[in-house]
Protein backbone atom coordinates (compact mmCIF):
# COMPACT_ATOMS: atom_id res chain seq x y z
CA UNK A 1 0.00 0.00 0.00
CA UNK A 2 2.60 2.32 0.66
CA UNK A 3 4.21 1.59 -2.40
CA UNK A 4 1.04 2.35 -4.55
CA UNK A 5 0.63 5.95 -2.59
CA UNK A 6 3.78 7.16 -2.90
CA UNK A 7 4.00 6.44 -6.62
CA UNK A 8 0.85 8.03 -6.91
CA UNK A 9 1.77 10.81 -4.80
CA UNK A 10 -1.24 10.08 -2.71
CA UNK A 11 -1.30 11.51 0.79
CA UNK A 12 -1.82 8.75 3.96
CA UNK A 13 -4.66 9.22 6.66
CA UNK A 14 -4.46 7.32 9.86
CA UNK A 15 -7.39 6.90 11.83
CA UNK A 16 -8.51 4.85 14.84
CA UNK A 17 -11.88 3.72 16.05
CA UNK A 18 -12.91 4.65 19.80
CA UNK A 19 -14.58 2.10 21.42
CA UNK A 20 -14.87 -0.23 17.93
CA UNK A 21 -15.93 -3.48 19.55
CA UNK A 22 -18.83 -2.05 21.21
CA UNK A 23 -19.96 -0.59 18.05
CA UNK A 24 -20.04 -4.07 16.24
CA UNK A 25 -23.40 -6.12 15.73
CA UNK A 26 -25.20 -8.06 18.41
CA UNK A 27 -23.96 -10.64 19.91
CA UNK A 28 -25.12 -14.09 17.98
CA UNK A 29 -25.67 -15.79 21.33
CA UNK A 30 -26.42 -15.69 24.45
CA UNK A 31 -23.64 -14.43 26.62
CA UNK A 32 -23.74 -13.78 30.60
CA UNK A 33 -21.78 -12.49 33.23
CA UNK A 34 -21.48 -12.37 37.29
CA UNK A 35 -20.81 -8.84 38.04
CA UNK A 36 -18.00 -7.59 40.05
CA UNK A 37 -19.16 -5.10 43.16
CA UNK A 38 -18.72 -2.18 40.94
CA UNK A 39 -21.25 -3.35 38.10
CA UNK A 40 -23.75 -4.63 41.00
CA UNK A 41 -23.40 -0.99 42.64
CA UNK A 42 -24.06 0.29 39.39
CA UNK A 43 -27.00 -1.37 38.12
CA UNK A 44 -28.77 -2.66 41.01
CA UNK A 45 -28.28 -6.19 40.39
CA UNK A 46 -28.62 -8.83 43.66
CA UNK A 47 -26.57 -11.02 44.93
CA UNK A 48 -26.71 -14.27 42.93
CA UNK A 49 -28.09 -12.27 39.28
CA UNK A 50 -26.09 -12.37 36.19
CA UNK A 51 -26.38 -9.45 33.81
CA UNK A 52 -26.85 -10.07 29.61
CA UNK A 53 -23.96 -8.93 27.51
CA UNK A 54 -25.42 -7.68 24.72
CA UNK A 55 -22.72 -6.21 22.53
CA UNK A 56 -19.03 -7.52 21.94
CA UNK A 57 -16.58 -5.84 23.88
CA UNK A 58 -12.35 -6.00 24.59
CA UNK A 59 -12.17 -9.07 26.37
CA UNK A 60 -14.65 -11.44 24.49
CA UNK A 61 -13.01 -13.93 22.18
CA UNK A 62 -15.26 -13.18 19.56
CA UNK A 63 -15.85 -9.16 19.78
CA UNK A 64 -13.01 -9.22 16.88
CA UNK A 65 -15.19 -11.27 14.23
CA UNK A 66 -18.05 -9.19 15.19
CA UNK A 67 -16.54 -5.90 14.43
CA UNK A 68 -13.92 -7.13 11.26
CA UNK A 69 -17.73 -8.37 9.82
CA UNK A 70 -19.71 -4.43 10.50
CA UNK A 71 -16.73 -3.39 8.66
CA UNK A 72 -17.00 -5.60 5.93
CA UNK A 73 -20.59 -4.39 5.75
CA UNK A 74 -19.82 -0.79 6.04
CA UNK A 75 -17.40 -0.78 3.82
CA UNK A 76 -19.20 -2.64 0.63
CA UNK A 77 -21.77 0.04 1.33
CA UNK A 78 -19.20 2.19 0.75
CA UNK A 79 -18.46 1.27 -2.75
CA UNK A 80 -14.74 -0.11 -1.39
CA UNK A 81 -13.87 -3.52 -2.90
CA UNK A 82 -11.71 -6.35 -0.97
CA UNK A 83 -8.28 -6.93 -2.16
CA UNK A 84 -7.96 -10.42 -3.31
CA UNK A 85 -4.73 -10.82 -1.72
CA UNK A 86 -5.00 -8.88 1.28
CA UNK A 87 -7.78 -9.05 2.89
CA UNK A 88 -7.27 -6.33 5.43
CA UNK A 89 -6.33 -3.82 2.45
CA UNK A 90 -9.86 -2.13 0.49
CA UNK A 91 -10.13 -0.51 -2.48
CA UNK A 92 -11.94 1.66 -4.92
CA UNK A 93 -11.85 1.91 -8.40
CA UNK A 94 -12.93 3.62 -11.23
CA UNK A 95 -15.82 1.98 -12.65
CA UNK A 96 -15.45 2.54 -16.14
CA UNK A 97 -11.61 1.45 -16.45
CA UNK A 98 -11.52 -0.46 -13.14
CA UNK A 99 -8.37 2.31 -12.17
CA UNK A 100 -7.23 2.44 -8.90
CA UNK A 101 -9.07 5.28 -7.04
CA UNK A 102 -7.90 4.62 -3.29
CA UNK A 103 -6.93 2.39 -0.69
CA UNK A 104 -8.11 1.59 2.61
CA UNK A 105 -5.48 -0.64 5.14
CA UNK A 106 -7.33 -2.21 8.18
CA UNK A 107 -5.97 -3.63 11.48
CA UNK A 108 -8.44 -4.57 14.01
CA UNK A 109 -9.62 -0.71 15.18
CA UNK A 110 -6.59 1.33 13.12
CA UNK A 111 -6.62 2.17 9.43
CA UNK A 112 -4.70 3.94 6.90
CA UNK A 113 -6.49 5.47 4.09
CA UNK A 114 -4.61 6.58 0.83
CA UNK A 115 -6.32 7.95 -2.36
CA UNK A 116 -7.20 10.28 -5.09
CA UNK A 117 -8.15 13.29 -3.30
CA UNK A 118 -9.45 14.52 -6.82
CA UNK A 119 -11.48 12.09 -7.53
CA UNK A 120 -15.37 12.43 -6.59
CA UNK A 121 -15.71 8.67 -5.46
CA UNK A 122 -12.65 8.54 -3.32
CA UNK A 123 -13.57 12.16 -1.75
CA UNK A 124 -17.03 10.94 -0.58
CA UNK A 125 -15.80 7.70 1.27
Amino acid sequence: MLTIAAAHDWKLIKGDVTSAFLQANELDKDLFIEPDAVLKKAFKVNEGELLRVVKPGYGIGEAPRHWWEKVKVDFKKLGLQPCELEPCMWQVRRPQTRRLIGMVMAHVDDFILAGDTAHPKWTNI
